[in-house]
C-alpha cells in the first residue's frame, strides 16, 4: 500500500471514529429536554400536576412526583432535581416518538408491545452495556423478563412481559430511567 492510500484509510478511520462517539443514543433524549440530574421541579411543574407531596423536616411540602401530560412520571429528590423518570404501559401512556421510530411500544388493545427479542435488539443498536436479565412473576400470572441496563450514564430497568393469558398484555410493560452510579 503506498504512502497516499495509507493516509486515506487513516483519516478515514478518524472521521468515522469521532462520528460514532459523538453520536447521542435516542434513548438518552427523554421529553421536554428532561436530563435526570440535572433539571429542577421548578422546570417541569408547568408540563405536569403534582400526584404525589412529601413533608420536609421544616414542614412544608414539596412535590416529589410529577405526572407529565398524562403520559409518564417524574421523580424528583430532596434537593428538587429530577431523578428518576418512568413510563409503563397504563391506559394511555406513550414512549416518546422518538424511541417509537426505533421500534419501542407498549401494548395495546388487540396488540402486544415491542417483545422480548425485538426489545433485546433495539437497546443493543442503541448502546446498551451491562444488560443484565432476571424473570419477573407478578400477581396477575404474568411471567416477564427485567432487563437492567446502561446507556450514557443512565440506567434503565424494563419489564417485558413473556407469558400471559392476555395477548395484548405481552411485550413492554415499563421502562425507570435513572442516573448510573
Amino acid at each position: 500500500m503506498n504512502r497516499t492510500h495509507k493516509f486515506c484509510v487513516c483519516v478515514l478511520i478518524s472521521v468515522l471514529s469521532v462520528f460514532t462517539v459523538s453520536a447521542q443514543s435516542r434513548l438518552t433524549q427523554l421529553p421536554f429536554g428532561i436530563k435526570i440530574g440535572q433539571t429542577t421541579n421548578e422546570e417541569i411543574e408547568d408540563r405536569g400536576t403534582c400526584v404525589k407531596q412529601v413533608k420536609e423536616n421544616d414542614g412544608k411540602e414539596r412535590c416529589e412526583q410529577y405526572d407529565i401530560a398524562g403520559n409518564f412520571f417524574v421523580l424528583s429528590s430532596q434537593n428538587e432535581v429530577v431523578n428518576k423518570v418512568y413510563f409503563d404501559a397504563s391506559a394511555g401512556n406513550q414512549l416518546p416518538r422518538q424511541w417509537q421510530e426505533l421500534g419501542l411500544g407498549f401494548g395495546g388493545q388487540n396488540s402486544s408491545g415491542t417483545l422480548e427479542i425485538d426489545f433485546r435488539n433495539i437497546i443493543k443498536a442503541n448502546g446498551a452495556s451491562y444488560i443484565n436479565t432476571s424473570m419477573s412473576i407478578n400477581a396477575k400470572e404474568e411471567e416477564g423478563i427485567l432487563f437492567k441496563f446502561d446507556i450514557e450514564g443512565l440506567r434503565y430497568a424494563a419489564t417485558v412481559i413473556t407469558n400471559s393469558t392476555k395477548s395484548d398484555k405481552l411485550g413492554l410493560r415499563s421502562i425507570t430511567i435513572t442516573e448510573a452510579y
